[in-house]
């Protein structure tokens, strides 16, 4: 697999270094007042610290802005690998091992009259939530102080990002301005929200009723197209699915949302594989591409697919593919993503001859998602289909 440029350890030490004199400068700066030695190990933890409390404070501050901000779909309470999940209300809500005071929400703006100011009051209050916090946080003694230049940190950072899609900055000062099309290309009507909820939970069928067929005098926005390329995959529709996802990966906005269209292009050339459908020269450099593309976009991502696990296993990479899925099994969140990555694994662990944990990560695909094409797939690589008698 050809390595991204964004995960060069070079490149990524050149960023830190200025990162780094920026965090220490602003702490000796809050810390001058004090009359006390600057010991930056523990005032740097504390930054730290004040960092993940920013991010929460927004993300709550979205929340209680509802509508303004968008449907939550899922949320990921901690870090690490999955210790439970819920679903609470519609929300998918996963906690994980790390078990600190974190919360990352994904949303989906909410399709409407007004979407453009809609979503930029909804960030300058969620911006807004986080500078004053952090102003506060400056008027306490230490630890405040360094807390307060984490959170600050962060909600600056976030607003001069201008030019990078979906950030505060770009929300504020670019969104505004963006054509009303690629504007509501982000935001899903009622329908498309109910969908992407029932596609989490793996319940196919609803989610399909929910969205509907693809009108023909209609262009569907990047969120729509991702969605149904995801509906279609599920199915076993592979080559629309790949089609759907081209779409997707040239009408999303922002790294995230782009990392995941390349990611379900990915899984569409899976599909298409374990099929039949393509042949090794077809598949193979298409999906080495798609998730290089992912890589490029947000590399963290890669942590929650079975994509690369695919791409080391029909590589031949067998060892590799099976600690690659494992990964994916204990980090992907919903039911769907969690069936598909225990698939991964089912074929992982057959491809190193260990088919009895193969059939259980099979059954685990199953209970979590009976409607998932790819399951009967894998049940052929591992021999568990009863192929009955011609004539």
């Amino acid at each position: 697999m050809t390595r991204s440029s964004t995960s060069d350890p070079a490149r990524a030490r050149r960023r830190l270094l200025p990162t780094c004199l920026v965090l220490l400068v602003g702490l000796a700066l809050l810390q001058g007042g004090d009359g006390r030695a600057f010991r930056p190990l523990l005032e740097g933890v504390w930054a730290g610290l004040g960092a993940l409390l920013g991010l929460q404070s927004a993300h709550l501050a979205a929340l209680l802005t509802g509508r303004l901000a968008g449907a939550p779909v899922t949320a990921v309470l901690g870090f690490g690998p999955r210790l439970a999940e819920f679903t609470v209300g519609p929300i998918t809500l996963s906690v994980r091992r790390v078990l600190i005071p974190f919360l990352c929400i994904e949303r989906v703006p909410v399709a409407g009259p007004a979407l453009r100011p809609r979503l930029w009051l909804a960030t300058l209050l969620a911006s807004a939530v986080q500078i004053a916090l952090g102003v506060w946080l400056i008027t306490l003694p230490s630890p405040g102080r360094s807390l307060a230049f984490g959170v600050l940190f962060l909600a600056v950072v976030s607003l001069v990002a201008v030019w990078q899609p979906m950030s505060a900055g770009w929300m504020l000062l670019r969104m505004p301005f963006l054509p009303r099309a690629t504007a509501d290309g982000l935001a899903l009507g009622a329908d498309g929200i109910a969908a992407v909820r029932a596609h989490v939970r793996g319940d196919l069928a609803k989610a399909e009723a929910a969205l509907g067929p693809l009108a023909a005098d209609r262009v569907p926005g990047g969120q729509e197209y991702l969605l149904r390329a995801g509906i279609a995959e599920a199915r076993g529709r592979y080559e629309e699915s790949a089609t759907l996802a081209r779409a997707a990966a040239s009408a999303v906005v922002g790294r995230a949302r782009t990392a995941q269209a390349h990611l379900q292009l990915a899984g569409a050339f899976v599909g298409a594989a374990e099929t039949g459908e393509l042949p090794p020269a077809g598949y193979l450099p298409q999906l080495e591409q798609a998730v290089a593309a992912a890589g490029a976009a947000f590399p963290a991502l890669l942590r929650h697919s079975p994509a690369p696990a695919w791409l080391a296993l029909l590589n031949g990479e067998r060892e590799e593919a099976l600690s690659l899925a494992r990964r994916a099994a204990g980090q992907a969140t919903g039911p769907l993503a969690r069936a598909q990555a225990e698939c991964a694994l089912a074929a992982a662990l057959a491809g190193v001859g260990r088919t009895d944990e193969a059939r259980q990560a099979v059954g685990r695909a199953r209970a979590l998602c009976p409607e998932l094409a790819r399951i009967a797939a894998v049940e052929g690589r591992i021999g568990l289909l009863t192929v009955e008698p011609a004539g």
